[in-house]
């Protein structure tokens, strides 16, 4: 049988994809990420395109945030070369050819991983018995990053600094903080990737997240990453998704209590109790709020908790067993008022029962009583 030439009218528009990209470097990178590469490599084919970060983050649907993260990422895995201009910004971006790495596609290779050791300079993994870290300790024994990690010697910092990962993860964090780092910041990175076993992923959203609320100070880059690892958190979708959950429902009681304004800091504390330790969702927090204000006619957070404190302690999970709660309690209200009163001051006597002699022998005596008077 002879062969046969495939032929198509079709026009060829398409991109492609290196296979060493889907084999080594697509499994282990966030999704955004690989729609961010994925929508470069179509780009190339369009020369009259004009490319933005505003355009990008509309285009595929995210935030400028997520953009730059994954150029970050790429750049650090060394699939871009990102140029700058004097004040920082990306003029050209130039897309590398992706290399097989050094483990088969179907092991954990060399690509961040939170369970990922970092490797010394000859590729020795430095165990924890190196270092002064007692990995029992649980992160919310801790008193702040900055001292806890300030058991790491200047040899085992400068061994863990060789590592090529970790070095472009410094510079990341280093243009997230927009000036060079200190030996506090260097510390605390070492400490998220070494004894939270964040992912470098996760510590640049970390970095990004804090920064742009507008805090640079480690303690409180530390108390966050903290409360993530004690909430589970171990990938930037979970971190947005509790990031989006505190800022939701910071809104809604701001909304509700008429506040104008984000809740102060002890505030917060409030909201967060509700969240993490009564577990209630939104709708919850806003009804405590409203009926707060129907009740003392301002707002006041500890009044809101006693409420949901009650509630909590009743076994609320939704607003219909709010209403089942309500209903209970006018019944019981109502069965009270239709009970006959016995114990007051006018009836609390006993009760003789007069009989017709009774009556006779009363009449008697009165009669009695006024002949003599007369």
């Amino acid at each position: 049988m002879s062969g046969f030439r495939l032929q198509t009218k079709e026009n060829r528009d398409s991109t492609l994809v290196s296979n060493i990209f889907l084999d080594y470097y697509m499994p282990t990178a966030n999704g955004s990420y690989v729609k961010v590469y994925l929508y470069l490599l179509r780009c190339l084919g369009s020369c009259d395109m004009k490319l933005s970060i505003p355009f990008l983050a509309d285009r595929l649907e995210n935030t400028e945030s997520d953009i730059l993260r994954a150029f970050h990422y790429w750049e650090k895995v060394g699939l871009l070369e990102l140029s700058k201009d004097s004040s920082g910004e990306i003029v050209n971006i130039c897309l590398c050819n992706p290399e097989p790495l050094t483990a088969s596609p179907t092991t954990s290779h060399s690509l961040p991983k939170s369970s990922t050791k970092r490797t010394d300079s000859t590729n020795n993994t430095i165990p924890p018995s190196q270092s002064t870290v007692n990995s029992n300790i649980t992160p919310s024994s801790r008193n702040s990053a900055a001292s806890y990690c300030k058991n790491y010697s200047p040899e085992q910092l400068d061994k863990l600094t060789q590592d090529k990962s970790l070095q472009n993860l410094l510079k990341v964090i280093e243009s997230y903080m927009e000036r060079p780092l200190k030996p506090g910041d260097i510390q605390l990175v070492v400490f998220l990737c070494q004894d939270l076993h964040f992912s470098d992923e996760l510590v640049m959203y970390l970095f990004e997240y804090c920064i742009s609320r507008g805090k640079h100070h480690c303690n409180y880059i530390e108390k966050v990453a903290i409360q993530w690892k004690e909430e589970g958190i171990t990938t930037v979708e979970q971190a947005e998704q509790a990031s989006n959950r505190y800022n939701r429902d910071f809104n809604a009681v701001s909304k509700a209590f008429g506040l104008g304004r984000m809740p102060a800091a002890m505030e917060q504390k409030f909201i967060q109790r509700w969240i993490r330790e009564f577990a209630f969702d939104t709708p919850i927090l806003v009804e405590a709020c409203n009926r707060t204000i129907l009740q003392i006619k301002k707002p006041d957070f500890n009044y809101a908790d006693k409420i949901l404190e009650k509630w909590h302690k009743s076994g609320v999970h939704t607003l219909s067993d709010i209403n089942a709660l309500d209903n209970t309690y006018k019944q019981s209200k109502q069965n009270r008022s239709n009970t006959p009163q016995t114990n007051n001051k006018f009836n609390s006597y006993p009760q003789r029962n007069y009989s017709a002699k009774d009556y006779s022998d009363l009449e008697k005596r009165l009669v009695e009583k006024n002949f003599h008077k007369d």
